[in-house]
Order: C-alpha cells, then sequence, then structure tokens
C-alpha cells in the first residue's frame, strides 16, 4: 500500500463527527477551483468537470482543494452539492484517479448520513434514491460488478423492499432488488465467461452444461428476477431478462411462460422490444420456426433501427433455404444506420437507457 494511502482523507472527512476533525479551518468554498467548477456545474455547464480534470493528475493536484471544500459542504449539506460530486467521482473512475473509491464512498456516506431519517422528508428521499441509482447504474455501465455489489451492499437496512414494519425507518424502492439480479446476469455475459469464444457462441449466448459456475449464477439470477414479481414497475422487465436466461439455461418453454409474463405486464418500448426478440429466441430453440420469424418481424417492428431482429431473420431464413427473404433482411441489417438504436447492444450494460433521467433529475436539484 502507498504512503500516500494513509493520508487519504475523503471517506474520513464525511464520516467521523465534525467535532473530531482537527485539520485547520477550510477555506471558503467560493475561493477555491473547485467552488468555479460547481458554479459552472449549477450554470448547466457539466462539460466543466471534464475540461477541470482531463486526466488522473489534475485530480491529485486538485487533492488539498477537494479535502477542505468537503469539509465545508459536509457542514451545509445540500443536494446540488451531493449531485455536482457524484459527476465528479464519475470523472475521477474515469480517469482512473487511484482516490476514486475514497472519493466516491465518502460522498456516499454523506448522503446516507444526512440529516432527516426516511419518510421525514418525501422530497429528500426521492433525491436519495435516484442517487444512489444513477450511482449503481453508473457502475453496471461500466461493468463494474465488484463496486455495485458493494454499494448495494453499503444500503442494506437503509433501502428495502417493503416499508419497515418495526426499528429504524427505511427507504423503500424494489428497484435495488432488480439492480442485484442484473448484476449476478451481467455475471452470465459472454464477456465474464471463461474458456474459448467464437462468434457462434456470442451469438447462440447457450450456457454449456458444464459450465457450472455460469449455470449457477444464471440460476440465482433468475431466482432474484422472480422476487420482483408482485412490483408492477419491474415485473415487466424482470421477466424478459429471466426468459432470456431461461433460453440460455436450455429450457425455452419456461422462457416462452416468462414472456407471457412480461407481455401481460406491458412495459416501455424497450421491454417490449427485448419480449418479442427473445420470444424469437425461445421458438427457435424449440424448432417453430414460422412463429420464431413472427416474433423476430415483431420485434424489428417495434424497434425499426435495430439490426439484432434483422439479423436474426437472415440467419434463420438463410437456414432453412429461403435466400431471397435472408437477403431481403441481411441487406436491412446492412443498411441500417450507424446511430440508430438497437436497445441489444446495451443489454449487458444494466437499464444504462434510464441514466441520463436520472442525471437530469439529479442536475436539476436545489438548492
Amino acid at each position: 500500500m502507498r504512503i500516500a494511502t494513509h493520508v487519504r482523507l475523503f471517506g474520513l472527512l464525511l464520516v467521523v463527527s465534525i467535532a473530531a476533525l482537527t485539520v485547520r479551518p477550510a477555506a471558503s468554498p467560493q475561493d477555491s477551483p473547485i467552488a468555479t467548477a460547481y458554479d459552472a456545474y449549477t450554470a448547466g455547464q457539466y462539460a466543466a468537470l471534464l475540461q477541470a480534470f482531463p486526466d488522473a493528475q489534475a485530480f491529485d493536484q486538485a487533492r488539498r482543494d477537494l479535502q477542505r471544500t468537503l469539509q465545508t459542504w459536509v457542514r451545509a449539506w445540500r443536494p446540488s452539492y451531493a449531485a455536482f460530486l457524484l459527476e465528479l467521482s464519475f470523472v475521477a473512475f474515469d480517469r482512473n484517479w487511484d482516490d476514486a473509491p475514497e472519493l466516491f464512498g465518502g460522498i456516499r456516506d454523506m448522503v446516507i448520513g444526512r440529516e432527516e431519517d426516511p419518510g421525514v422528508d418525501a422530497e429528500a428521499d426521492a433525491f436519495e434514491i435516484t442517487f444512489h441509482r444513477t450511482a449503481v447504474t453508473y457502475f453496471l455501465s461500466r461493468l463494474r460488478m465488484a463496486e455495485a455489489d458493494a454499494y448495494l451492499n453499503a444500503l442494506a437496512g437503509r433501502v428495502d423492499l417493503e416499508p419497515a414494519a418495526t426499528g429504524t425507518p427505511r427507504l423503500v424502492d424494489p428497484w435495488f432488488a432488480f439492480a442485484r439480479a442484473m448484476i449476478i446476469d451481467i455475471q452470465t455475459s459472454p464477456a465474464f465467461r471463461d474458456g474459448p469464444r467464437s462468434t457462434a457462441a456470442e451469438w447462440d449466448l447457450a450456457i454449456p452444461p458444464d459450465d457450472s459456475n455460469t449455470t449457477r449464477l444464471a440460476e440465482q439470477a433468475v431466482a432474484e428476477y422472480e422476487r420482483l414479481r408482485p412490483y408492477p414497475r419491474l415485473a415487466a422487465e424482470a421477466a424478459a431478462r429471466r426468459a432470456l436466461l431461461l433460453v440460455r439455461l436450455h429450457r425455452p418453454e419456461d422462457a416462452l411462460l416468462a414472456l407471457d409474463e412480461s407481455d401481460a405486464g406491458g412495459g416501455d418500448e424497450t421491454v417490449r422490444y427485448f419480449s418479442a426478440l427473445f420470444r424469437g429466441r425461445a421458438l427457435e430453440a424449440l424448432g417453430r420456426t414460422d412463429e420464431a420469424a413472427h416474433a423476430y418481424e415483431r420485434a424489428a417492428g417495434v424497434m425499426p433501427g435495430a439490426q439484432t431482429p434483422a439479423v436474426a431473420l437472415a440467419s434463420l431464413f438463410q437456414r432453412f433455404d429461403d435466400p431471397a427473404a435472408a437477403h431481403g433482411w441481411a441487406e436491412r441489417a446492412a443498411t441500417t444506420p450507424a446511430a440508430a438504436g438497437d436497445p441489444w447492444w446495451w443489454y449487458w450494460r444494466g437499464d444504462l437507457r434510464h441514466a441520463g433521467a436520472r442525471l437530469d433529475a439529479l442536475r436539476s436539484a436545489r438548492p
């Protein structure tokens, strides 16, 4: 461990009592470069963070300023401080700054340690939930599974599926159970699997029966998704994600039942797309070719700019000796504009599609 580690103050500044701090009085944050970046941030100039911290060295140079500013801000906590510092910590991670975890942990603890207990101030509760969601979504989007899991563990006893019947009040949000399921699910993806890789395996996604570790994780994720059945806002997407796992576990009949649940639960455009796409996979695994083609076509209709259903249809028709149809879908896949969105490419990044809205909610927090 480097000697510098022993003098990192970020976590300390935010978790010990103010009375215990013995460093010299903090300079006014209005006189600091961090405060300058904060002023730009609250004025809507969000790129100011990227410009102010182009590399890890810039964070090293700002270490003392960060320490002084955090000392001041922890005494007068406000949501806009937390939102700014959260995005600053994201930049620190992306710049591979060694002290990013300490900075991030301190900011998280500052939010958890706010004065009001859960249930006292609905607006403060909503801000905190959005803050935690945004943080976990960031880690999932970067495939930082260990950090995402550690963050959820830090929320144990503070956020739960149901209200507390007795004892310490808790925040209630089933999304965090959904996030835990996604953490496990993502670790079954090709990016995390050991052994030889092939294009066929990447497309098929089937989990080999002799891959006991991935099988165990997949079954665990299925069980975690099943826990979300009683929660309408998440049930449809959880069922669709469960269905893909069941296809990959060579259980296509069970996958179809899960997809029926997903379709009955509604869901946004992305969930409907996933449901149709995964239904095509399940039906194809069962040899029900015509039905599979209809499912893929429905997916293409829900998301016209997506390449994945077009590729699936081209492959399907090629294997079943319909060269004209195969050529048509292959041409559509090849001519899809690069900028067109296909949610499948981001499937293994959690619910990244909501990250922008969550950031916007944090950025609008006042004071």
